[in-house]
């Protein structure tokens, strides 16, 4: 039988999650302004645009995704379903995201 997590369970895992994905966050800010510049897409639409925005957020946050699950108990076979499902999720996302919310972001706060 599956036990509830309590508000304090909620709450700390919360938190971590904020402050993890604050720190990746930037680290994928960064990365992405490198890969853009590299491959000359800031700004471009097409699929080299989806391929470099889709491959630099793969390459952030599955590796952290990974960590976080084993370092929380995760099995190698729980922690490779996570990690599959969660790269499908970014590979329809993360353009959509980088380009109509993270960049406009990024000019306000002149971090591009």
């Amino acid at each position: 039988m599956q036990q509830l997590a309590t508000l304090e369970q909620i709450i700390q895992s919360r938190t971590s999650v904020a402050l993890a994905d604050a720190v990746l966050g930037r680290i994928y800010g960064k990365a992405l302004n490198y890969a853009r510049k590299k491959f000359e897409t800031e700004g471009e639409t097409g699929l080299k645009s989806y391929l470099v925005d889709t491959t630099t957020m793969l390459m952030v946050y599955d590796p952290a995704y990974a960590l976080i699950l084993q370092s929380c108990g995760a099995d190698s076979e729980q922690t490779a379903s996570a990690v599959s499902i969660l790269s499908v999720i970014l590979a329809l996302t993360a353009r959509p995201f980088s380009k109509y919310v993270l960049d406009n972001w990024r000019k306000y706060f002149g971090t591009k």
